[in-house]
């Protein structure tokens, strides 16, 4: 099974079922079909996922108590997306790190 990233600008060529949908295509398609630019707003997620043993998603955290401990945080540039994952307890924690922040606000 596969977890796929929240709110990720681009698809990750090295594992496309990561990353089924992404910003970049939903805004190419909505130009493609003549939607105004204007009239589309993209906002950044503040908030993140939690998932026990990568099934599904159980609760969601305010992103200052979001980081476990022995947490071990995730940064992929290519698709602007980032996640902590704590190997002990089997548990995901999907988030925007200041790093993704930044890169999305650009």
């Amino acid at each position: 099974s596969v977890t796929e990233n929240q709110a990720n600008l681009f698809t990750f060529a090295n594992n496309t079922k990561s990353t089924l949908f992404n910003t970049k295509s939903v805004i190419k398609y909505y130009t493609s079909k003549r939607v105004d630019t204007k009239k589309i707003v993209l906002s950044i997620l503040l908030y993140s996922r939690f998932f026990q043993n990568t099934n599904s998603f159980k609760n969601i955290y305010d992103i200052k108590v979001l980081l476990l401990a022995e947490s071990i945080t995730y940064y992929n540039e290519n698709t602007a997306s980032s996640y902590s994952y704590n190997n002990n307890i089997k548990k995901l924690v999907n988030y925007n790190t200041v790093e993704v922040a930044k890169q999305k606000a650009d």
